[in-house]
């Protein structure tokens, strides 16, 4: 433990460095000269398409040299326009850029840099630049994306609907002061960039169909600072919808709401997240989770330092997962193993007002590693209403969508469920309800070396415990105050359990695990002369066999991991010679599943993919599991 006390010490020196030369260095200077899109034929009487007098300006602009295409005072009907290199977009105060209604005025960009959210999610946006230096979208004014238009409403195809702005591999970018506001999807989205400033910028939504806030995706030496975001999907996200990682990211004195989740890393995780620090901000008025660290497609999450935050009306306040969805980059692409989640360190937080307690939760085959809350203080309304699952009987769906609800009402812990952990380290930590308590505090399964002190419980009247160990080893708990003055800690299987007076123990007899990782994927597959971990994308047009070994000699279910872009559908299958329809459920991605409702009677099950040249289905992961169990 010393040894990577030392190691977090020596991580916070090096962000700190970070900051400070990030912060305090410049970008390249823009020219002087300034060209006023009026000049070039634009008429800000929010009738006239000024699409191409803004691109022209944009591109005089950048051809001499750089300087600031300035947007003056008036109400602007624009299509997709592309900002250059040394360019700063400034948009003065009361100036308005509204996007067209009209989905042809937005020509399609699909970008040199591989990733899922090209063709996708997204091929259309409102602000475009990639592969620009030295940009740059400022000022007081206003770019509103109009995505209540009519044309914008269907949520499907996502990619139908433009983002506000978009930035692809772009160096040395600066946004400041702007406000971006009802977007048709996501409002900001930057996408491999290296070197990005985004000051006192305001983004807001209406509509909850995709309208992200700001989407830090694959970028490198980000700095978001003092923003105000509001918005009704998630409010600042870190993705990685490519092998490449969000690394050396400083998210600081935001305020963010959301609908959804307000500052949260994860559901693409594909190349990871590294030496991210999240501080000083404030989290209110949310839906689902208001921090939630997820890594569920393979990927590193690592060196990750929260603190300082205020959080209020809140449904989960902190949410981390280390998942196994194991969805590819694009389809066709290698299914990812499963991805490692450590060095994760909370401290300083203030959360009042919230519904579900925290949930922290690795796999049986890969744990989440060295894992610290310093000085939590939550007060909830009350714990969840409805019967929780039993311990030993709390499912992993790890095929799941990994949102901040995974468990629901069901999560049979009060404050915090932790599962397959190494290192963990909880210290001052208080709790109150504002009614009384009916489920235990802290439940603790498969958690190994754990340091657990100064932990202060209030209004657990009804309660006889305050932790349910199981499964656990090497565990240290001291210094325990609960009001009413109890505390049981009942413990299963337990090595190692230090500090605890023996008159405060009770021991019960150990639950078998009833629901817990009992999925049997494919390892790794040969197809078309490769070798995938998983099954490879394949095309239903082509005629596929594979099988699946099994030991389960009772009625299984099938799970198809499936990436079928844009289109529902159905794929006619052979299962040991037995006709079976696969009905996807998804149009973008997702699981599907096929029950063999009588018992396998055999050790290989074999599975035949018909030719289907119309389905436009594909295959990418395939699996299996007893269904007497709930996963």
């Amino acid at each position: 433990m010393k040894r990577k006390w030392a190691i977090f010490q020596f991580h916070r020196i090096l962000v700190k460095a970070f900051v400070f030369i990030f912060f305090f260095s410049g970008f390249s200077c823009f020219g002087e000269s300034v060209f006023n899109v009026c000049s070039f034929g634009a008429k800000g009487d929010g009738k006239t398409l000024n699409t191409v007098a803004f691109q022209k300006a944009i591109d005089t602009c950048s051809q001499k040299g750089g300087g600031k295409v300035l947007v003056p005072a008036g109400t602007y009907l624009i299509g997709c326009v592309e900002l250059r290199d040394h360019v700063n977009l400034h948009l003065a105060k009361d100036s308005i850029l509204l996007g067209s209604p009209d989905p042809k005025d937005y020509s399609i960009k699909t970008p040199a840099f591989k990733s899922r959210t090209s063709g996708l999610y997204v091929n259309k946006s409102l602000i475009y630049a990639e592969g620009v230096k030295n940009a740059a979208l400022t000022g007081l004014g206003t770019i509103n994306g109009n995505g209540d238009a009519p044309a914008f409403r269907k949520v499907r195809p996502q990619n139908n609907r433009p983002y506000l702005a978009r930035f692809v591999a772009c160096e040395n970018l600066l946004l400041k002061e702007v406000s971006m506001i009802n977007s048709a999807n996501w409002t900001c989205h930057l996408l491999g960039c290296d070197g990005v400033k985004v000051l006192n910028v305001k983004m807001q939504a209406k509509v909850r169909a995709n309208r992200d806030g700001l989407d830090i995706d694959s970028c490198r030496n980000v700095l978001v600072q003092k923003c105000v975001i509001a918005t009704p999907d998630d409010g600042i996200v870190l993705k990685s919808t490519s092998d490449q990682p969000c690394s050396n990211i400083l998210i600081e004195e935001c305020d963010v709401s959301s609908h959804a989740s307000a500052i949260k890393m994860g559901t693409e995780s594909n190349g990871g997240y590294q030496n991210v620090t999240i501080r000083n901000c404030k989290i209110h008025d949310v839906g689902i989770s208001g921090l939630a660290m997820m890594v569920v497609d393979g990927g590193v999450m690592t060196n990750l330092h929260i603190s300082n935050i205020q959080m209020t009306r809140v449904t989960v306040p902190i949410f981390v997962r280390l998942g196994k969805r194991s969805r590819p980059v694009c389809p066709g692409d290698p299914v990812p193993g499963v991805g490692t989640a450590q060095d994760i360190h909370f401290s300083n937080i203030t959360i009042t007002d919230a519904s579900y307690p925290c949930s922290i939760t690795g796999l049986h085959e890969k744990r989440i590693e060295n894992i610290s809350f310093k000085n939590i203080s939550i007060q909830f309304k009350s714990t969840p209403k409805g019967r929780p699952y039993l311990y030993n009987k709390v499912p992993f769906m790890e095929q799941k969508y990994p949102g901040g609800k995974l468990y629901g009402a069901r999560i049979p812990a009060a404050g915090f469920y932790i599962r397959n952990v190494n290192d963990l380290k909880m210290e001052h930590i208080s709790i109150q309800w504002g009614q009384p308590c009916n489920r235990i505090p802290f439940v603790l399964d498969r958690v190994k070396n754990a340091q657990i002190s100064n932990i202060s419980i209030k209004n657990s009247a009804e309660l006889n415990s305050i932790f349910y160990l199981r499964n656990t080893s090497n565990i240290q708990i001291e210094t325990i105050k609960s009001s009413p003055a109890k505390l049981w800690v009942l413990s299963e299987k337990e090595l190692n359990l230090k500090k605890i007076p023996a008159n405060k123990q009770r021991i019960v007899e150990p639950l078998p695990d009833k629901t817990y990782e009992n999925i049997r994927f494919l390892s790794q597959q040969k197809f078309e002369g490769k070798t995938y971990r998983g099954l490879a994308c394949t095309t239903p047009a082509k005629t596929t066999t594979f099988s699946l070994k099994t030991k389960i000699n009772r009625p299984c279910k099938l799970f198809f991991l499936t990436a079928s872009p844009n289109k529902k559908g159905k794929l006619n299958l052979l299962i040991n010679g037995k006709k079976e329809t696969l009905t996807v459920a998804s149009s973008d991605w997702g699981w599907s599943t096929v029950h063999l409702l009588k018992p396998v009677q055999t050790h290989l099950i074999t599975i035949k993919i018909m030719s289907n040249p119309t389905s436009n289905i594909y295959i990418a992961k395939a699996g299996l599991v007893s269904l007497n169990l709930t996963d």
